[in-house]
C-alpha cells in the first residue's frame, strides 16, 4: 500500500474520533427544505451547524452512539479511504484544507443527505460517495452523523 493511501486512512481515521462542535437546535422546516440525496454544500451555515446539531444530539443517544463506533465509523473507514484516494486522482486541484460533513442516513440505511461545512471539492467528491453508500439500518431513522475531515497531501 502506498504511502499516499496511508496517510489518507491515518487521516480518516483520526478526523471520525474528533469531538464534534455544539451549536443550537435545528427548525424541522429548515431541515425539510434540503433535496434528498444531494450533497448540500455550505460555509458554516444555518443548514450545516443545525444538521450538526442534530448530530451531535444522536451521537449522545447511547444507541446513536453504539451506531456510530460499531457500525458507521469502522464501514466509513473501510469504504471511503478509496473514496477519498479515488477523489485525490480525479478531483482537479485538490483542495485539502480541512472540513466536516454530517451525514443523514434514513431508517433502510441509504445515506439521504450530506452537509458540508465549507464549498471543498474534495468534500464534494466524499460527499457523492457517501450518497451512493448504504449501510444497516440506524437505531432511528434519520439519523444524523458526524465527520471532522483532516487530509493530507
Amino acid at each position: 500500500m502506498s504511502y499516499r493511501i496511508l496517510l489518507l486512512i491515518a487521516a480518516l481515521a483520526a478526523a471520525l474520533l474528533s469531538t464534534p462542535v455544539r451549536a443550537s437546535e435545528p427548525k424541522q422546516e429548515e431541515q425539510a427544505a434540503a433535496p434528498k440525496n444531494e450533497a448540500v454544500p455550505a460555509e458554516p451555515d444555518k443548514a450545516y451547524v443545525e444538521a450538526r446539531v442534530t448530530a451531535d444530539r444522536h451521537t449522545a443517544d447511547p444507541n446513536g452512539t453504539k451506531y456510530f463506533m460499531e457500525i458507521f465509523r469502522p464501514q466509513f473507514q473501510e469504504r471511503h479511504a478509496d473514496t477519498l484516494t479515488r477523489c485525490t486522482e480525479t478531483v482537479q486541484n485538490p483542495d485539502f484544507s480541512p472540513f466536516s460533513f454530517v451525514a443523514v442516513i434514513d431508517a433502510k440505511g441509504d445515506v439521504q443527505k450530506v452537509y458540508l461545512s465549507r464549498e471543498s471539492n474534495m468534500g464534494q467528491c466524499l460527499a457523492l460517495g457517501l450518497l451512493a453508500d448504504k449501510f444497516p439500518p440506524p437505531p432511528f431513522p434519520d439519523i444524523h452523523l458526524p465527520g471532522d475531515m483532516k487530509l493530507n497531501r
